[in-house]
């Protein structure tokens, strides 16, 4: 199976900010998959355009995508996604993501419910606060 891992950091942060606690995304793949996942990172400026160019420049060759936003704007790229026969599992919290987004997605997973797995610790915070 092929797998895209789309992250709305804009989006993420707020939901991150309302949880609580933090993530990190990559701890997504490693916990599908081992880690062993081609992983590469892109910076953004305009998230919800660069989500959706990207994600259509690969649907021909995904089978699934996570989609990490919250942001009513992708709602049509999920459309989208799913004509051309993309999976979409969006990934965000109750009451962070607009019932339309929700609705277009084949599923939704809360990350409240993923706490154990992906939550930073005290260390990964702090040395990431020094780099």
């Amino acid at each position: 199976m092929q797998l895209a891992l789309a992250v709305d950091g804009h989006s993420m942060f707020y939901v991150q900010q309302k949880l609580g606690w933090f993530f990190d995304p990559r701890r997504l793949l490693a916990r599908e998959f081992g880690g062993d996942a081609d992983q590469r990172q892109f910076a953004r400026a305009n998230l919800d355009v660069e989500i959706a160019i990207d994600l259509l420049s690969v649907a021909h060759r995904i089978d699934e995508v996570w989609l990490l936003s919250g942001s009513r704007d992708l709602e049509r790229l999920v459309e989208v996604l799913r004509i051309k026969g993309v999976k979409v599992v969006l990934i965000s919290t109750d009451g962070m993501v607009p019932r339309e987004l929700r609705n277009a997605a084949d599923r939704f997973v809360d990350l409240a419910e993923l706490r154990a797995q992906l939550e930073k610790n005290e260390a990964q915070l702090a040395s990431a606060g020094r780099s």
